[in-house]
């Protein structure tokens, strides 16, 4: 179902549609220099792009206190309430709502003074969260109309409202194509029709700050169960919380046609809105820069929901990143991995970069699973040959393994590969998964058991002539013995091994 028919099966505004009376109408000015100043100044600090403003309005509104709160019946015996919010300049308008009350029935919607077929809503009573500020999705207009409807049995005293805060978007969507056209960057739909098909995961979305409309990147995530839960990945600079996560808008499938051919408008792509739950998440300092989110309400169809991976891609491995820089239409680069510390990558790219507004956005292995999300760095359009640094999923993971794959730690989360199914972590060693039960096969201890409940950095084993052994990675070569709570120092040689007991200081042989 595309935009059109969508509209047309909305239902409309009764009041701009000749059924209802508007009964207030608040014009707030036009923005001034300082609002525009504190939304860049916000931008800069998380280097992000900003789309627009968010503004107060110029004395609070609440239904029960406005001058005005009259009903119009109409003929069909629905109860209509209206008011209008301009903010001049606007190329889109987001409500800010408060103390919403819906009484069964009833529902809310905004519609677009200039084009009434364009609706946000209706928002029913399930759509509201007690305590929590609803934000509308954006409606393209300087002006529209905030409407309740409801029965006429429904009593009016149950419907409460309070406008608060108002997105007020200034940015027109068409402007940030113009300079993104050309060998900057690269246009997605080019691409061959694996990384067309996985990036139709990536979303750009719209959050609300402290004074501006921030707009990044994320990507739907895959689970274990690969039951289509909605999970979403991506910075953390972009959403920072609960609060900002209940403000936030998923813009799909906002990308061109054809190979270079016209971007479509913004309004016209499937959005989700009602913002998301806050899983989890983590800053530069003190992790991957990450925001783990699960939508609230279900994606459009043709969605899919990127893999992903914890593996270590290997040394100047090929990487790919699919994006919206600088809040324009979807686009893909191509790069290598040019270096690591515990939580990014740090990437070069040979063809395309990313800008303000790729924040968040998924980097790829050559099997097009996840590996990371954007954090910031140098290169853009101006600088093509600056780095980039991606928060790795490996350290990601440890924080939402319980959602992605509960039950199950990732114990060996960023290993090497070394083909034929042989694995290497750098504390531990080479060795080879055997099935999916757990056991491995170590190049010098032979069989282990893995349990289930070990982290990345520390795990419990079994061997079946040594019994239950603990380690870590500030640990190892030293292997506690839980059956006589004995620490053992393994000496490295093999057929057979050698183990020092701390405790008895005694040599032990096993082969």
């Amino acid at each position: 179902m595309d935009a059109s028919e969508r509209a047309v099966l909305r239902p409309k505004s009764r009041v701009l549609a000749g059924q209802g009376e508007i009964q207030e109408w608040i014009r707030l000015e036009a923005p001034k220099e300082s609002e525009y100043r504190a939304a860049d100044e916000e931008g800069l600090r998380k280097g992000v792009r900003i789309i627009g403003l968010v503004r107060e309005l110029p004395q609070p509104y609440a239904s029960g206190t406005a001058k005005t709160s009259s009903w119009t019946i109409t003929a069909d015996g629905v109860r209509v309430w209206a008011i209008v919010i301009e903010s001049p300049t606007a190329t889109g308008i987001r409500l800010g709502l408060d103390e919403v009350a819906l009484p069964d029935g009833a529902t809310l919607r905004v519609a677009s003074m200039m084009d009434p077929a364009h609706v946000a809503g209706p928002y029913g009573p399930s759509t509201l969260i007690p305590g929590e500020r609803f934000w509308t999705e954006t409606v393209f207009d300087q002006a529209v109309v905030l409407e309740c409807q409801m029965p006429i049995e429904a009593e009016e005293k149950a419907f409460s409202v309070a406008i608060v805060k108002i997105a007020h978007l200034y940015e027109p969507f068409d402007n940030l194509v113009v300079p993104k056209v050309g060998d900057c960057h690269n246009d997605v739909t080019c691409a061959d029709s694996g990384w067309r098909s996985i990036g139709n995961s990536v979303a750009g979305i719209g959050t609300i700050g402290e004074s501006g409309v921030i707009w990044c990147t994320g990507a739907l995530l895959n689970n274990a169960a690969q039951d289509q839960t909605d999970y979403f990945l991506t910075a953390y600079h972009c959403v920072e919380n609960q609060s900002q996560a209940d403000s936030t808008e998923y813009y799909w499938f906002y990308q061109t046609a054809t190979c270079n051919g016209s971007p479509p408008s913004p309004s016209s792509v499937p959005r989700t809105g009602q913002g998301a739950v806050f899983l989890q998440g983590r800053n530069e300092d003190v992790g991957s820069d990450f925001a783990f989110l699960r939508l609230r309400r279900s994606t459009p169809g043709g969605v899919v929901y990127s893999g992903w991976s914890a593996s270590h891609p290997g040394n100047s491995a090929p990487v790919t990143g699919i994006h919206h820089p600088d809040g324009s239409f979807k686009r893909i680069s191509y790069g290598t991995l040019r270096g690591e510390d515990s939580q990014y990558w740090t990437i070069r790219w040979s063809s395309g970069v990313t800008e303000p507004g790729s924040s968040g956005s998924p980097l790829f292995n050559s099997s097009r699973e996840v590996i990371g999300q954007l954090y910031g760095g140098a290169a853009s359009c101006n600088f093509p040959t600056g780095r980039d640094y991606y928060g790795r999923f490996n350290a990601t993971y440890e924080w939402i393994s319980p959602w992605l794959a509960p039950g199950h730690t990732l114990w060996d989360a960023g290993y090497q590969s070394l083909g034929n199914g042989w694995r290497r972590v750098g504390w531990f060693g080479d060795y080879i998964p055997m099935g999916s039960a757990g056991w491995i096969w170590h190049n010098k201890h032979g069989f282990f058991f893995v349990a289930a409940n070990s982290t990345p950095q520390s795990i419990w084993l079994f061997a079946q002539d040594m019994g239950w052994l603990w380690t870590s990675s500030s640990r190892y070569p030293f292997l506690y013995r839980s059956r006589d709570r004995a620490w053992l120092w393994y000496n490295g040689a093999r057929n057979p091994r050698w183990f020092r007991n701390m405790a008895t200081s005694r040599w032990e042989r096993w082969p």
